[in-house]
């Protein structure tokens, strides 16, 4: 009996040591996990589910179904984390605790576009929205120009229009880009300058299924169409479409098709892509066909087609609160010499296009110039620039 009774109470007693050895551990836990909280990491698994992913085949891989499929891997030997074609920069970003994964909530938010906090010590999202014109304050003041300049082994390449030039550029940090479009033969839109200098050089539009299958500069890009784009901004939610559409050289009813074409592309994957558009209108007609469409939160009005003067270009922007950015040509000095000073008094901005040299953007900036289009400057090396200019 006696016997028995040891042997329940050095079991009690062993049951008593491992309660209180895993509370102390548990209380470690807890605390560093706080510690983590506070220093701004969020777990990785435990964040990626909140934002509709699911754990993929391969370690610190995760996928969302959806279309488009997004597929994103975490490389912490590397230090980047693969989202479909694009790359985001995590060195110093990460570290391992408790057989976990855990990463700075800012950079994980600028991946998935999304934030995260802790609500009584539990993590949970919260969407990022951007306010009408957000585009001019939240990034550098750059557009991307054409998709922005391809650097390739057959040279720089402007004007492609494309795919490879967006995913390219928006891992060199750009986030609002320009594209040109046209109609197809089928009444499409394809990202193409114009149907003389490009496709079969003969002014005639060619059809959605050509313009795919054409091969442009033996292959140094793929041809691209608005669909391609829009989902191309399904899976980057902070990126900026700014369309130019040549309406100015259509017909009404061809131009009217271009904005519809846009709205019930965007309309058809997610309403919320509006938000990110921003058509360009050349003149009074085309931005009437502009709000007919849709009620843009933000439109431009570019001025390369138009040879209208300084008080004429500042009583329709003025007039209009949907346009808050006018863009002009770097060579109209009559423009530069009144027109942003007349603007900025109500709030609004000039763009110039297109810029490709530093030594460029001081005269201009001199004369009230706030953002630029360009095909290869960088926001990093726009952000160097602007700081040795500060100092």
């Amino acid at each position: 009996m006696r016997k028995a009774w040891i042997i329940s109470l050095t079991i009690f007693v062993f049951a008593l040591c491992a309660a209180a050895f895993s509370f102390v551990v548990m209380q470690n836990q807890r605390e560093l996990r706080a510690a983590l909280m506070l220093e701004g990491y969020v777990p990785l698994e435990e964040a990626m589910l909140l934002a509709g992913y699911v754990a993929g085949e391969k370690d610190l891989l995760f996928v969302k179904e959806r279309s488009p499929r997004i597929e994103l891997l975490f490389d912490l030997e590397e230090e980047i984390a693969y989202k479909n074609r694009y790359r985001f920069p995590i060195a110093g970003d990460t570290l391992r605790y408790a057989q976990r994964v855990w990463i700075r909530e800012e950079r994980l938010s600028g991946i998935l576009h999304c934030s995260f906090h802790y609500l009584d010590g539990i993590l949970a999202k919260e969407s990022i929205t951007y306010a009408q014109n957000a585009w001019t304050t939240a990034f550098p003041p750059l557009v991307a120009h054409a998709g922005g300049g391809l650097r390739h082994s057959a040279g720089a390449l402007r004007y492609t229009n494309s795919i490879e030039a967006l995913i390219q550029n928006y891992n060199l940090g750009h986030r609002v880009f320009e594209f040109d479009f046209s109609l197809t033969s089928d009444y499409k839109l394809a990202a193409v300058h114009d149907w003389r200098n490009f496709g079969n050089l003969d002014g005639k539009p060619m059809s959605e299924a050509e313009w795919r299958a054409f091969v442009p500069l033996d292959g140094a890009y793929t041809t691209t169409m608005l669909d391609d784009i829009l989902d191309e901004m399904m899976v980057n939610e902070d990126m900026f479409l700014i369309t130019d559409t040549k309406s100015y050289e259509a017909t009404p009813e061809e131009a009217l098709l271009q904005f519809r074409c846009l709205y019930n592309e965007a309309i058809r994957r997610d309403p919320a892509l509006l938000s990110r558009i921003i058509p360009q209108c050349y003149d009074e007609a085309t931005f009437g066909f502009i709000m007919q469409t849709y009620d843009f939160p933000g439109v431009i009005y570019t001025l390369y087609a138009s040879e209208a003067t300084v008080e004429e270009v500042a009583a329709f922007a003025l007039s209009q609160d949907r346009i808050q950015v006018v863009t002009i040509s770097s060579t109209r000095e009559d423009l530069l010499a009144g027109l942003p000073s007349l603007l900025a008094a109500a709030g609004k901005m000039v763009y110039v296009h297109t810029v490709n040299h530093f030594e460029d953007i001081i005269p201009l900036t001199q004369n009230g110039a706030t953002g630029f289009y360009t095909d290869f400057i960088t926001p990093e090396s726009f952000g160097v620039y602007r700081e040795v200019l500060r100092n």
